[in-house]
């Protein structure tokens, strides 16, 4: 406001192969979604071939393959800044020992771990308790099964998502970092 001027940028893509115009409009509107910094990492991911089957006239990403993307989605975030690029090293007398990771302020608690299992897909039902509202108490999905969940275990940073699904909203645990 103080400067009386607009913020703009953008950005085209020529009409695709498969759908010229949809196509065009689509990818036009992924890159000036990118020029605002809006899914940038999505371009320093590997691509990854699955396993689809046919519904209609189009594929569809076999069911099967949704764990396996799950995790390799989960190891990138682990190699990255989450934005796509590699953490930078830290010099060896910045390097943080093993007990000084345990100094990491603990933000939620296991209460109790549930193991579900349907078909090949397993999944963790977590009860957790935020630490910093003694009263809240949720129930979150992993996906997955993790050795760290027990209860007591106190998780520092956490990253969720949520999901409506016919059954209500649930939250899905993404990744964490075990606190003290």
């Amino acid at each position: 406001d103080e400067f009386k001027e607009w913020v703009s940028k953008s950005d085209g893509a020529e009409l695709s192969e498969i759908q010229p115009v949809k196509g065009g409009i689509s990818d036009a509107f992924n890159r000036a979604a990118v020029k605002w910094g809006i899914g940038r990492y999505l371009y320093s991911m590997q691509p990854v071939w699955v396993k689809a089957k046919r519904r209609g006239k189009s594929m569809v990403v076999d069911e099967s393959e949704s764990p396996r993307l799950q995790q390799i989605y989960l190891d990138f975030l682990k190699n990255t800044d989450g934005h796509g690029k590699k953490p930078e090293p830290n010099p060896p007398a910045q390097k943080i020992s093993e007990s000084k990771k345990s100094n990491i302020t603990p933000l939620y608690e296991i209460l109790g771990v549930k193991k579900q299992q349907n078909n090949n897909v397993v999944r963790s039902l977590l009860r957790i308790k935020d630490l910093k509202a003694e009263d809240k108490v949720a129930t979150v999905y992993y996906n997955g099964e993790d050795s760290n969940f027990k209860v007591g275990t106190k998780l520092g940073r956490a990253v969720f998502s949520s999901k409506d699904t016919e059954f209500g909203k649930v939250h899905i645990l993404q990744d964490y970092d075990l606190a003290a």
